[in-house]
């Protein structure tokens, strides 16, 4: 079980901290674009591979941003060979993934700061904010699924919150702009000084 997601905001975000002097560390899943040279890359090919990564660099991260569009639900069991039609299978049991934000909520130090991402479909605003309060973000992307926004596209618009705060909502633009104005935003912030080199 997978989604459509290719890696290019989270990406964008990488390579616009990476111009701010910032040593960045990229843990991606699958995804349609090459990552931009980091100091250390890391791929992944489950949600549980994911958040191993996730927790093994968070003890010397100042600031985490995950924008990987992480499963929330993966099969119960893997079929060891191919699953012949003939034979065939009436259904697919699911179980929930590791919430991986709440496992770095619990470790986190006072002093990192974690930005998380929240795709919606509806009730775009509402679920970002109580997606930020459960997992203790400091820091919220809302990113609606449209046409031109969310998986797939080479733009996006977005709603940033700090807490449960809504700040300002990008233009659509391209996703190196969104990410500008994400990066632009700890920046002020003062969130990136300890993240330099």
């Amino acid at each position: 079980i997978s989604n459509h997601s290719s890696g290019r905001m989270g990406f964008a975000v990488a390579s616009r901290a990476m111009k701010l002097g910032a040593k960045v560390t990229i843990i991606h899943g699958q995804v349609d674009v090459p990552p931009p040279g980091a100091d250390v890359i890391r791929e992944v090919k489950s949600a549980s591979q994911m958040k191993t990564a996730v927790l093994r660099y968070l003890p010397r991260c100042d600031v985490l941003v995950m924008a990987a569009a992480v499963s929330d639900f993966r099969p119960t069991r893997r079929a060891k060979e191919k699953i012949k039609k003939e034979t065939g299978i009436d259904s697919i049991e699911l179980v929930k993934t590791a919430d991986i934000l709440l496992a770095v909520r619990d470790r986190k130090k006072s002093s990192q700061i974690i930005v998380g991402f929240a795709l919606e479909t509806a009730d775009g605003e509402k679920n970002a904010v109580t997606k930020s309060t459960a997992k203790g973000c400091d820091y919220m992307v809302l990113n609606m699924a449209g046409m031109d926004t969310g998986f797939g596209t080479d733009t996006n618009q977005v709603t940033l919150f700090k807490g449960t705060e809504k700040l300002e909502t990008s233009p659509l633009a391209s996703k190196d702009s969104v990410a500008g104005m994400i990066v632009d935003m700890l920046a002020a912030d003062g969130r990136l000084e300890k993240a330099k080199r």
